[in-house]
């Protein structure tokens, strides 16, 4: 009688048992195709994005701070135009994540910092240099260098990519994040709770 009594509960332990690797493929498998999706509405989420990653920029509060403190400067152009410059890699970078996304959605937030730090900080590297050489601020704040050479190439060359890399790097920091996280949200690919918990 015993025997019988436990045979119930055997089958029903092994049918359980035999359901959970599907159920843990099913969730899986929905994780795997998790993608971003972009925030509704569109437009109003992108320019809140761009607008709030171009302010958290140090570089952009950093000077627009020091020239309402005092906006004399033997290069008035610089300034204006350095703010100018992590406005436009921010949406430079913004644009080319967008339509990177658009050919192949980013599956993770991760990806998406990385491709956005990596434009921002290569567009704002090269039009801070555009305009400090236009300007003459890169060549009179480091004519001091001028002359000398490091591997054939000229101090004042090598200390303005330097700058560059730096502001670029700076400007870059906080827009990542702001776009990863503003811009895009989680869409599960397939519906039921098993397939929003594995996107989450």
């Amino acid at each position: 009688m015993q025997s019988r009594t436990e045979a119930p509960t055997s089958r029903n332990s092994i049918a359980s048992d035999s359901l959970r690797p599907r159920r843990d493929t099913a969730v899986a498998s929905s994780a795997a195709e998790c993608s971003l999706a972009w925030r509704t509405p569109w437009l109003s989420w992108q320019a809140f994005a761009w607008l709030t990653a171009t302010l958290m920029a140090p570089p952009f509060w950093g000077i627009g701070l020091m020239l309402m403190i005092d906006a004399r400067s033997d290069h008035p152009a610089f300034w204006p135009s350095a703010m100018a410059a992590v406005a436009i890699s921010q949406f430079v970078a913004i644009l080319s994540a967008n339509q990177c996304h658009h050919r192949r959605p980013f599956r993770h937030r991760s990806h998406l910092l990385l491709w956005h730090w990596g434009i921002s900080t290569v567009t704002a590297g090269v039009l801070l240099l555009l305009v400090g050489w236009w300007s003459g601020f890169l060549p009179g704040i480091f004519s001091g260098s001028s002359g000398a050479a490091v591997a054939g190439i000229d101090t004042a060359v090598l200390w303005s990519l330097a700058t560059a890399t730096g502001f670029g790097l700076l400007s870059s920091l906080p827009g990542g994040l702001v776009c990863a996280w503003l811009n895009f949200t989680r869409t599960p690919a397939h519906s039921g709770t098993e397939g929003l918990h594995a996107c989450l």
